[in-house]
């Protein structure tokens, strides 16, 4: 079954789209260098350029959506869609995450998608048995099933007892909000 996880957020959005196989199924990531270089079944795009928050929010929003256009144009039926809801501990600029996640989900929308919001706690609770569980948790529950997130990358930061660079992190959280439901 094909199924599409969308971890979004306006600095680092990514998306997965495939089965339970990690390495079956692509995934898309925006560089956060130049440098930055994806491979094998990690796509990454370019951030796109802006010059208003409306013109960043929806320039997001349509890379992912034609990502998922492109690579489900082949099915009888579009599959659903599942997107990470809100933190409710977020902090910072809400209203604008809110804003950016609004076009995304207008744009799946008028493309003929149905999308279910998938709160975190359950996208952890699932990948890691404990719904509050933090990004190292969330790694160590990706390399449990045999997947190396560090080899699908050239010219990133390494992975630190502190910190899980981006767009690692998006990543393994868009493929365990893809198996949310599953």
């Amino acid at each position: 079954m094909l199924n599409i996880g969308i971890d979004y957020s306006i600095s680092s959005p990514s998306v997965y789209i495939g089965g339970d196989d990690f390495n079956s199924g692509k995934a898309l990531c925006f560089r956060q260098n130049k440098k930055m270089e994806s491979k094998d079944n990690v796509f990454m795009s370019d951030y796109p350029e802006y010059n208003s928050k409306e013109e960043r929010y929806y320039k997001l929003a349509s890379v992912c959506v034609q990502f998922i256009l492109d690579n489900t144009e082949h099915l009888d039926e579009k599959p659903y869609i599942l997107i990470e809801g809100y933190a409710y501990g977020a902090s910072g600029n809400v209203f604008d995450i809110a804003e950016a996640t609004s076009v995304i989900k207008q744009l799946l929308y008028h493309n003929g998608f149905d999308i279910k919001i998938v709160e975190p706690s359950v996208v952890k609770k699932k990948a890691t048995g404990k719904g509050n569980s933090n990004k190292f948790g969330m790694l160590e529950a990706f390399t449990n099933l045999g997947y190396d997130i560090s080899t699908k990358f050239d010219n990133i930061a390494q992975i630190t007892d502190k910190k899980i660079p981006a767009p690692m992190t998006d990543i393994i959280d868009a493929y365990f909000v893809s198996r949310a439901l599953s």
